[in-house]
């Protein structure tokens, strides 16, 4: 009877206390974002904090660099085949239906194009 009752009682204030916690994180995280400069960084770096991301930009490779490059060349060389032959060899067709309209194109200049951009 006395553990749950106490079961009951845990279960009550733990959902108390992550309801508090996540009220707590979002709070810290509209401040974050309310007080940044680069809306977008901050954003992508916040979501990557509360995923546990991380950058993984200093990523280092042991072993002798002329069997590294050898592999990765032989790698990139074969790569493409062995996607090719892992394909079925299927006939395409295409499920476009028949266009009436035309269209025409105009010579244009490099000015014209760049006026265009900036408007």
């Amino acid at each position: 009877m006395k553990n749950a009752m106490f079961g009951e009682a845990f279960k009550l204030i733990k959902r108390k206390y992550d309801q508090l916690l996540i009220e707590e994180r979002k709070l810290k995280y509209q401040q974050k974002i309310v007080s940044s400069d680069n809306k977008s960084k901050c954003l992508r770096s916040t979501g990557n904090e509360m995923r546990g991301t991380q950058n993984k930009s200093n990523v280092t490779v042991s072993g002798d660099p002329k069997t590294l490059a050898q592999k990765f060349n032989d790698h990139l060389a074969t790569g493409a085949s062995k996607l090719l032959s892992s394909l079925k060899n299927e006939i395409f067709t295409q499920n476009i239906p028949h266009n009436e309209d035309s269209s025409t194109f105009e010579i244009v200049t490099a000015d014209e194009v760049c006026s265009t951009l900036k408007n």
